[in-house]
């Protein structure tokens, strides 16, 4: 078999003005299809070897599920009519003349993958499994039983096709899912079914997320447990894309950012600002929201957040596999921004900032407001590396004696009581 590898002429999608990604999930149909499928191979294979020490001709990728009917009620519906899977293709059932039971073993290795997937099915009241896996042609095996002793035969072509590495889109939408059907999110939320289908669409860096989620009737006793389900798919859902999402990609706060952005509004409580500053990205505006700030708050796109390109919502560790040694500040992103660019678009702020004559309020993100910080102090972007930054912290920027003394006169900082008062006036401006 010869593997090819180049690299794609054409635009990646993350480049593109619009980009869909679509994951069905564990319980979707088609996926439950093609799990089965591979099981029983699998199965087929592993029997085949132990008995006879070489794997022989089977086809069994051709799997029909057939859905039952049930009645939905919260507290528990009822299964009026099992689904039915319809197991078909070929499968060698003697060899050597000995019987070999591929009807039995395709059936036991769907039920062992569903019992073990979706432990909701009852698997004698709500499956029905229907064999129809027939013998191979006897020519089709002769050809195939002569590669047993070199290189493996064939009667069929085939090809497959594949890339690398996952968009961010792609990487958000695989992460969402496997999250929602992970064993924790069910023992957390036991309602949340595992028929999970979810789709995210991003037009520029605006991206909306649409969950298919299948509840189970028996952990709802009524319509304020269905409601109260949703909301926790929704924030599963938002706190698994928060977690490889960053830079520019334009979500919403998750309900613990909601949580900790109000608790601003007792550190900032009392202070008056000669200019409120905020990034155009929902994520920051929504915190200033929430402090206080929202009406006066003026959208700068300068506070965008590092553009990471290629390596938008990736972890370092993952990156890193792929580039050993590689640091941010450093080598940068591929097709996105370089520390020295983001640096350029931090230096007009800060003198915006300045022209302004008296305090400012900034809300932005991480490493921008790194590099922000570190530019007011005149030293090279690079050194914002040594600078750690945390969500819904507060930071204070001045001077010491005079203009001429920038300094950081508080860092992030996180401790945000209930009941707070502000803290004292220590310089002309703050960020």
């Amino acid at each position: 078999m010869d593997l090819i590898i180049h690299t794609a002429g054409f635009a990646s999608p993350a480049t593109l003005a619009v980009e869909v990604v679509e994951r069905k999930g564990l319980g979707h149909p088609d996926t439950i299809c093609d799990a089965l499928a591979e099981s029983i191979s699998v199965q087929l294979c592993r029997h085949y070897f132990e008995r006879f020490g070489t794997i022989l001709h089977h086809n069994v990728d051709k799997i029909l599920l057939c859905g039952g009917s049930a009645r939905a009620a919260f507290g528990g519906g009822e299964v009026l009519e099992p689904l039915e899977l319809y197991l078909a293709g070929r499968a060698t059932s003697e060899y050597q003349g000995e019987g070999i039971s591929v009807a039995e073993i395709a059936i036991e290795a769907c039920r062992t993958w569903l019992q073990s997937h979706l432990p909701a099915l009852d698997l004698d009241r709500h499956v029905k499994i229907i064999s129809r896996i027939r013998p191979g042609s006897g020519d089709l095996i002769r050809i195939y039983s002569k590669g047993h002793e070199r290189t493996p035969l064939s009667n069929d072509t085939s090809c497959g096709a594949g890339f690398a590495p996952l968009t961010p889109l792609e990487n958000v939408v695989l992460t969402v899912e496997h999250i929602l059907n992970s064993a924790e999110t069910k023992r957390a939320h036991p309602a949340i079914g595992h028929d999970i289908k979810v789709m995210r669409v991003r037009r520029g860096s605006r991206i909306s997320l649409t969950i298919g989620c299948a509840m189970i009737g028996q952990y709802l006793t009524g319509i304020e447990d269905y409601l109260q389900a949703k909301i926790a798919a929704r924030q599963v859902a938002l706190e698994a894309a928060r977690s490889k999402t960053t830079g520019r990609t334009d979500i919403p706060l998750t309900e613990r950012g909601e949580r900790d952005a109000q608790k601003l509004i007792a550190r900032l409580d009392g202070m008056t600002f000669a200019g409120v500053l905020t990034s155009p990205l929902q994520r920051a505006r929504r915190t200033g929201e929430l402090a206080g700030f929202g009406e006066r708050a003026e959208p700068d796109p300068d506070l965008m957040e590092w553009d990471y390109g290629a390596y938008e919502g990736r972890r370092t560790s993952d990156i890193r596999a792929e580039r050993p040694g590689w640091r941010l500040f450093e080598d940068g992103c591929p097709g996105g921004e370089t520390v020295e660019a983001v640096s350029v678009r931090a230096d007009p702020v800060i003198g915006r900032i300045r022209a302004l004559g008296g305090d400012a309020l900034v809300f932005a993100h991480r490493d921008i407001l790194r590099i922000l910080a570190i530019r007011w102090l005149s030293l090279r972007a690079v050194e914002a590396r040594h600078l750690y930054l945390t969500t819904a912290s507060l930071s204070i920027l001045g001077y010491d004696h005079d203009l001429d003394e920038p300094v950081i006169r508080l860092w992030n900082d996180g401790r945000h009581p209930i009941h707070s008062s502000p803290p004292e006036k220590m310089m002309p401006e703050r960020i």
